[in-house]
C-alpha cells in the first residue's frame, strides 16, 4: 500500500519523461554534433541563436555518428518502460495474492460452517437416540400394562368358567353366573382405563413426532422422510430417515472436504507461482540496478564532456540533473518495489500459517467425520434390528386379527339381527310418539276451545275450571307415560348394549383362549358355547322386555285414548250447556222488551 503511491506516479509520468528524455537527448546530440557546434556560432555572431533553431532527432539520425547517441540516451527510456511493465507485473501478483487469500479464507469459512453443521447433525442424531430410547421404554411400559390386563382377564375367565361348570354340575344357578353385572362392570372399568391409556399413548406419539418433524427442519431434512405408514412406529422410523439423510450429509460432507483439499493444493501450486514471481522480480531488481550504475557511469562521463566545453556546460548541467532527478525516482520506486517485495513475503507466510490452519482444521473435520461415520453405523444396525422385531411383532398381530375375523363373522350375523328387532323396536316407539303428540296437539286444541268458552256464567266457569284440572291431570298421566316409556326404551337400548358387550367379550376371551392354549381348543368350544347361551339369554330378556314394554305401552295408550274420549264428551257437554245458557240470557234480555218494560220516557 505504501509502495504503490511512488510507482503510480512514475507509471502515470513515464510517457512525459519519455518525451523530455527524447528532446535532451536530441539536443545533446545536436550540440555534440560539429556540423550543429558551426551552426551554433553562426547564429551567435548574428544574434539569432535559440534552443528553437536545433535541428529534429529526425535531421539528427541522418548526421554520421548520431545513432550511438540515440542508443546510449535511449537506455534510459527503456529502463522506465521495463520498471513500468515491472510494476505491473507486480501489481498483478498483488493482486493475484490477494485472491488466493480470499479462497483461502472461504475455504476455511466454509471448513468451519461444515464443522458446525456436522456438530448440530450429531447433536440431532444424539437427541433422536435418547427419543427412541425413552419411546422403547415407553413401549416396554405399555406392554406391561397390556400383560397385567391380560393376566386379569384370564382370572376372570376361569373364575366365570368354574362358576359355569359348578352351576351345570349342581343343577343350580349361582347368583354370579346369573347376574354377571359385577364381572362387566370391571371388564367396562378395564376397557376404559386401556382406552385412556391408548389416548396418551397416542399423544405421546403425536408429541414425539412434532419434535422430530421440528428436529428435521432444523437439519433441513425432507418431511416426507417422516410421513405416516403401515410398517412401524412413528419415532423408529423417523430415526431410520434421519440416519439415512445424516449419512447423505456425511457424504456430501465427505467431497466438500475433498473440494476445500483440492482448493488448498491449488493455492500451494499458486504459492509456488507466487514465489517463482518473487524471484524473477529480485532478478529484474538486480538488473536494473546493474542498468542504473551504467546510467550513473554514463552521466559522469557526460559530465566530464561538459567540463571540457564550457560552452555547453550549462545545458549539460540541467540534463544531468534532470537524469538525477529520474535515477532519485528510480531508487525511490526499487525501494518501494523492495517493499512489496517484503510485504509479498509476509504475506506468504501468513498464507502458509492459514494454510496450516487449514490442513489442521481439514484433520479435524475428516476425525469428526470419521466417528460421524461410526455413530451413523451403529444407529443403522440398530434401526435394522428393530424394523425386523417390528416385522416378527406385526405378523403375529395380523395372525391374531385373521382369527379374530373369523370368529367375529358368526356373530355379525346375530348382531344384525338383533340390530334389525331393535329397530322394529325403534320404529314402533315412533309410531306411539307420534300417536302421542297428535293426542296432545288435540288436548292442546281442547284447551284452547275451553279457554275460549271461559266467559259464561260462574257455574259455566267453575265446570270449565274443573275441566281444565282434570285435563291438567290427563297432562300429567301424559307425561309420566312418556317418562315411563323413555325409562324403557332406555332399559332396552342397555340390555342391548350389555348383550353386545358380553358378546363381544365372549370373543375376545375365545380369542384370546384360543392364542394363548391351542391345546385347550375344547375348553374354548366350551365357552363359546356358554357364551352363546348367554347371549340367547340376553335376547330372550330383551325380547321380554320388548314386549312388556309394548303391552304396557299399548294399556296406557288405551287408557290415554278412554280419558281423552271422556274429556272430549265432558266438552261437548260443556259446549251444549253454554250454549243454552246463552239462549237463556239472550231470551231473559228480550223478555223485558217484548213486554213493555223498557220504553221511552215520552211514554211513561
Amino acid at each position: 500500500g505504501q509502495a504503490g503511491g511512488p510507482t503510480g506516479v512514475t507509471t502515470t509520468a513515464a510517457p512525459a519523461a519519455m518525451v523530455a528524455a527524447a528532446s535532451m537527448a536530441a539536443a545533446a546530440a545536436a550540440a555534440l554534433h560539429p556540423a550543429a557546434r558551426a551552426a551554433r556560432r553562426r547564429a551567435e555572431a548574428s544574434g539569432r541563436w535559440s534552443c528553437a533553431t536545433l535541428p529534429s532527432a529526425e535531421a539528427l539520425r541522418g548526421w554520421p555518428g548520431a545513432e550511438a547517441g540515440f542508443e546510449d540516451i535511449g537506455r534510459p527510456t527503456s529502463r522506465v518502460q521495463e520498471l513500468d511493465s515491472w510494476a505491473t507485473r507486480t501489481r498483478a501478483a498483488r493482486d493475484q495474492g490477494r485472491r488466493a487469500d480470499l479462497l483461502l479464507a472461504e475455504s476455511l469459512q466454509e471448513a468451519h460452517s461444515l464443522q458446525e453443521e456436522l456438530q448440530f447433525g450429531r447433536e440431532g442424531l444424539q437427541r433422536l437416540r435418547s427419543e427412541a430410547e425413552q419411546a422403547a421404554r415407553e413401549r416396554m411400559r405399555w406392554e406391561g400394562q397390556l400383560e397385567a390386563s391380560l393376566s386379569c382377564i384370564r382370572k376372570l375367565e376361569a373364575r366365570h368358567s368354574a362358576r359355569r361348570r359348578v352351576a351345570s354340575g349342581r343343577g343350580v344357578a349361582l347368583p354370579g353366573a346369573v347376574h354377571p353385572e359385577r364381572e362387566l362392570e370391571e371388564l367396562t372399568l378395564q376397557r376404559d382405563r386401556l382406552l385412556r391409556e391408548k389416548m396418551a399413548l397416542e399423544r405421546i406419539e403425536q408429541e414425539q413426532e412434532k419434535e422430530v418433524r421440528a428436529l428435521a427442519r432444523a437439519l433441513r431434512l425432507s418431511p416426507a422422510a417422516f410421513a405416516p405408514s403401515s410398517t412401524g412406529p412413528t419415532s423408529t422410523r423417523g430415526l431410520g430417515a434421519a440416519i439415512d439423510i445424516l449419512s447423505q450429509d456425511i457424504q456430501d460432507t465427505e467431497q466438500e472436504a475433498e473440494a476445500v483439499r483440492l482448493e488448498l493444493a491449488a493455492l500451494g501450486l499458486d504459492e509456488v507461482d507466487w514465489r517463482s514471481t518473487h524471484m524473477a522480480l529480485l532478478d529484474e531488481l538486480t538488473e536494473f540496478r546493474a542498468g542504473n550504475a551504467g546510467a550513473a557511469a554514463r552521466i559522469a562521463g557526460l559530465e566530464g564532456e561538459a567540463a571540457e566545453s564550457p560552452a555547453t556546460g550549462g545545458i549539460f548541467a540541467t540534463e544531468a540533473a534532470k537524469v538525477r532527478g529520474e535515477e532519485a525516482a528510480a531508487r525511490e520506486e526499487s525501494v518501494a518495489l523492495q517493499h512489496e517485495c517484503s510485504e509479498g513475503a509476509k504475506a506468504l507466510r501468513v498464507q502458509q500459517v492459514a494454510r496450516a490452519e487449514a490442513a489442521r482444521a481439514l484433520r479435524e473435520l475428516e476425525l469428526s467425520l470419521a466417528a460421524a461415520r461410526r455413530k451413523a453405523s451403529a444407529a443403522e444396525s440398530e434401526r435394522r434390528a428393530k424394523a425386523a422385531e417390528l416385522e416378527t411383532r406385526l405378523g403375529a398381530l395380523r395372525g391374531e386379527v385373521e382369527a379374530q375375523c373369523a370368529l367375529r363373522a358368526e356373530g355379525q350375523v346375530r348382531r344384525a339381527t338383533r340390530e334389525a328387532e331393535a329397530a322394529e323396536l325403534e320404529a314402533r316407539g315412533a309410531r306411539l310418539m307420534e300417536s302421542l303428540e297428535a293426542e296432545a296437539e288435540v288436548v292442546e286444541k281442547l284447551e284452547a276451545a275451553l279457554a275460549a268458552a271461559t266467559g259464561g256464567v260462574e257455574d259455566t266457569g267453575y265446570q270449565l275450571f274443573t275441566e281444565r284440572g282434570e285435563e291438567r291431570r290427563l297432562g300429567a298421566v301424559l307425561a309420566v307415560g312418556e317418562q315411563r316409556e323413555d325409562l324403557l326404551r332406555r332399559e332396552l337400548a342397555e340390555e342391548r348394549c350389555r348383550a353386545q358387550e358380553a358378546s363381544r367379550v365372549a370373543a375376545d376371551l375365545l380369542d384370546r383362549r384360543r392364542s394363548a392354549c391351542p391345546e385347550a381348543m375344547d375348553g374354548a368350544r366350551g365357552s363359546a358355547r356358554i357364551a352363546f347361551l348367554q347371549e340367547e339369554e340376553q335376547a330372550a330378556r330383551g325380547e321380554r322386555s320388548r314386549r312388556l314394554a309394548h303391552e304396557l305401552l299399548g294399556q296406557r295408550l288405551e287408557a290415554v285414548h278412554g280419558q281423552v274420549a271422556k274429556a272430549e264428551s265432558a266438552h261437548a257437554r260443556s259446549l251444549m250447556e253454554l250454549q243454552e245458557e246463552r239462549c237463556e240470557q239472550h231470551w231473559l234480555w228480550d223478555y223485558p222488551a217484548r213486554d213493555g218494560v223498557l220504553r221511552p220516557p215520552s211514554l211513561w
